[in-house]
């Protein structure tokens, strides 16, 4: 028990160190290999507000499809075009578009399709197994960023959970953190700033806990 204990700990505190570098290395990359700054958006869009919008919408459809995409880059990407309150709302939109097309994607492949894709998570799969009584679970999992936000969609669509139910609790629990990492997308020039160090210490502490409470809550069932 006690080693299980020090394991699960051990990721977590893993998981915490690597997803800023993640995030920061991914962003890098991105102009790397594509040569694009939210600046060179700006221009490639001539400052057309409506069509900046469509590319990120479009980020977040792309998203849907290419599961390794962090949800956290999405959000910081978008913080780093707009200003925090338009930020926010788009990533609300575009974070519920991906929950929507990924959740009718799994209702359209069917439950046995999608147990082969998620058959090497055990996790993924017990939930899947028990998403009749999983509402605090979903909750759980949503909030601690601990799965690939496309699976746990995958997993509700071809197992007849309620779509508004389902886009609900996803984003009660998802906007908590969203919040903090679209706020850091102004900061990320700077990334040892307080601007970006703050809200990234408070997404932590969201996702940790959600995730000890998850790991709790997995012991008492």
């Amino acid at each position: 028990m006690k080693h299980s204990k020090k394991k699960t700990f051990f990721w977590i505190g893993v998981g915490v160190i690597l997803l800023p570098v993640l995030v920061v290395l991914l962003y890098t990359l991105t102009k790397k290999i594509t040569g694009l700054t939210p600046d060179d958006i700006s221009a490639f869009t001539h400052g057309n507000v409506l069509f900046e919008v469509g590319i990120v919408l479009l980020i977040y459809v792309v998203k849907s499809v290419l599961f390794f995409i962090p949800v956290a880059f999405c959000y910081i990407l978008t913080g780093n075009l707009f200003p925090p309150l338009y930020s926010i709302l788009l990533n609300i939109a575009g974070i519920s578009l991906t929950l929507t097309i990924t959740f009718f994607i799994g209702k359209r492949l069917g439950k046995e399709f999608v147990e082969k894709i998620v058959s090497r998570s055990k996790k993924v799969k017990k939930f899947m197994e028990n998403t009749d009584k999983s509402n605090v679970t979903l909750f759980a999992l949503r909030a601690s960023g601990i799965f690939p936000v496309e699976l746990i969609s995958l997993v509700c669509g071809c197992t007849g959970y309620g779509y508004w139910s389902f886009l609900g609790l996803s984003l009660l629990a998802m906007v908590p953190t969203l919040i903090p990492f679209t706020v850091m997308g102004d900061a990320l020039k700077n990334p040892l700033s307080k601007e970006f160090i703050l809200p990234f210490v408070i997404a932590i502490v969201m996702m940790v806990g959600s995730l000890i409470y998850y790991k709790l809550r997995q012991k008492e069932e």
